[in-house]
């Protein structure tokens, strides 16, 4: 139920979040999707993935003593719970700036461009071209798809 809920909330909330994206005004949005995917190929040739394990020790919970009805006592010793095991690519960071840079070579700059307000409302679409962003520049998110929008024209 827990998991259901995080997903819920995760859902509402990435609907208000800003549209992070790498940005070139006039360029289309699908040739920017395809830099993007040879910059991560260049990315995963020039910096491989290194898989690691990391063990990180359980907690120690501390010897207690319980006592019945009776006032019959016993101790329960002191141990350590599980230890939790993590795998994880040491030369994601890496790769992620590698990746950050060819794209920055090839004229894109990242930006955020921030959720339009509710009552900022234009015709269905999709933004298939970069226009030139301004001040007052938002994002509308409709069935998955976002389109760049200017109210202040």
């Amino acid at each position: 139920m827990k998991s259901i809920l995080a997903c819920a909330a995760l859902a509402f909330l990435t609907g208000c979040l800003p549209l992070g994206t790498y940005y070139k005004p006039g360029v289309e949005v699908a040739r920017k999707d395809r830099d993007l995917m040879n910059c991560k190929v260049s990315g995963a040739q020039k910096v491989p993935v290194s898989q690691r394990t990391r063990i990180i020790p359980g907690p120690y919970y501390p010897s207690r003593q319980i006592c019945d009805s009776d006032e019959k006592c016993y101790t329960i010793p002191g141990h350590y719970g599980p230890d939790q095991v993590e795998i994880y690519d040491a030369n994601a960071p890496l790769r992620e700036q590698v990746v950050a840079q060819c794209m920055t070579d090839g004229g894109y700059e990242r930006v955020k461009i921030p959720h339009c307000k509710a009552n900022i409302r234009v015709a269905p679409g999709q933004t298939k071209v970069f226009p030139k962003l301004t001040p007052t520049s938002c994002v509308i998110r409709q069935n998955g798809q976002w389109q760049i929008v200017d109210p202040g024209k």
